[in-house]
């Protein structure tokens, strides 16, 4: 009996222990609860989606769109352009800027720069998100035609800040599959990925705090890279 209980301690022991490293590997209670909590469904998405819906719509809008990356670039100051939006959400994936794009089409903006697909990894592999991508593309080609649309590249994850449950071999993959939806609708791809990486793969120290986001220095070599096609 004394055996048997102490192999189901061990047993239980080892489980936690299992459980404990996996959730190490996500990057840690409060990353999971970030994820739960923003995931293009909570109320930080809701209210700016709402927030957008109420907005006027301006001429020859410049449209940013995508997650929190794009949300936190200042882009009309940055381009000192007030036609510039942000149309960036915290958290949000693919599916919650398809929810979302009758707002980003209704002005018929002149242009769209597009970044979307990292946090969509969350539920799914990248075939799966490359392929959501292409049906994203093709809705706005189809609703607003006359947009300058630029098809972004996403950027790589420095995982020596943060653990994250995101590797750079599923980035790399999913932006293969962005070029090749931009080569076949005739689209710009802006590579974005190649020039914000290190020597190896990650995104560049210098440029994030916390391996995800974006510092100043960021946004500014971001504005540098684009800024003859927005202008």
């Amino acid at each position: 009996m004394k055996k048997i209980l102490t192999i189901s301690l061990l047993l239980n022991i080892a489980g936690v222990a299992a459980g404990l490293f996996a959730v190490s590997k996500l990057g840690g209670f409060s990353y999971i609860k970030y994820k739960l909590t923003n995931r293009g469904v909570g109320a930080v998405y809701e209210h700016r989606k709402d927030y957008f819906e109420r907005l006027p719509n301006g001429n020859e809008e410049i449209i940013f769109l995508g997650d929190s990356i794009t949300e936190g670039g200042e882009w009309s100051e940055l381009f000192a352009n007030l036609n510039v939006k942000n149309r960036g959400i915290n958290g949000d994936g693919i599916q919650g800027v398809m929810n979302r794009i009758e707002e980003v089409v209704s002005s018929k903006p002149k242009k769209i720069f597009l970044m979307i697909g990292l946090n969509s990894l969350i539920d799914h592999r990248p075939p799966k998100i490359g392929a959501m991508h292409r049906e994203l593309v093709q809705t706005i080609l189809k609703k607003s035609p006359a947009t300058t649309l630029y098809l972004q590249s996403i950027l790589p994850i420095n995982e020596l800040k943060r653990k994250t449950m995101v590797e750079n071999k599923d980035v790399i993959a999913i932006n293969n599959s962005i070029q090749k939806t931009a080569t076949e609708f005739g689209l710009e791809y802006i590579d974005l990925h190649s020039i914000f990486k290190d020597q190896n793969g990650r995104l560049k120290g210098d440029f994030t705090s916390d391996g995800i986001h974006l510092n100043g220095a960021a946004y500014m070599h971001w504005k540098n890279a684009i800024i003859d096609k927005v202008n």
